[in-house]
């Protein structure tokens, strides 16, 4: 089972970063970055595993990103900037083994990248959840599991009203988003749920 985050460090001339980033092995050579927009803040590693030459990045409606390529190595080759004009459609073809892309917040010295490390870190407890799409919180939730994880650091949320507000922010953000399935959904499980004990 592909592991869902990955601790990596970037190697600057005089100074490294530590990172946890999402994590997505490439078995096609086509993917569209709004996929993986719930890693969109933290940033997410590519590994290409198809065997086209190169892949392409479709980065049509995303955030302004930064697009760092690496070798076999893991050994720095470039790194190439995208702004969100409009939401004109727009994608990278890139033949690097490994892609890192990151939010472009000027926070790191993308410029001056030597390389990257992937670091054997104790695996973050409920991952399954904190890194989970909207969707798939919605789902998980309607389980009603005993702990749902709401932080990296540990810290979770026992069945109660707390999980009915975390229900209407995605709820809110599905409206937005104009997704009436999961909006339709999100209110089939808030009233399961408020059907229960202890959320009343």
């Amino acid at each position: 089972m592909q592991t869902l985050v990955r601790n990596i460090q970037l190697n600057f001339a005089a100074s490294e970063k530590k990172l946890t980033v999402g994590n997505l092995n490439l078995q096609k050579n086509y993917i569209n970055i709004l996929e993986i927009a719930h890693f969109e803040e933290r940033g997410c590693l590519f590994t290409k595993q198809h065997t086209s030459m190169q892949t392409q990045f479709d980065l049509t409606g995303a955030e302004d990103c930064q697009l760092i390529s690496f070798d076999d190595d893991f050994n720095f080759k470039t790194v190439q900037y995208y702004r969100n004009h409009q939401n004109a459609p727009f994608s990278f073809a890139i033949t690097a083994s490994y892609v890192l892309i990151l939010p472009d917040t000027h926070s790191l010295p993308i410029q001056s990248t030597k390389s990257f490390e992937l670091l054997e870190f104790p695996p973050i407890r409920g991952a399954q959840h904190i890194f989970a799409t909207d969707a798939e919180k919605v789902e998980i939730l309607a389980g009603n599991p005993h702990r749902f994880y709401v932080s990296e650091y540990g810290v979770w949320t026992l069945p109660s009203s707390d999980r009915l507000s975390i229900l209407s922010k995605i709820y809110k953000k599905a409206q937005q988003q104009q997704n009436e399935i999961l909006c339709k959904r999100i209110e089939q499980v808030i009233q399961q749920l408020k059907s229960l004990p202890e959320y009343k």
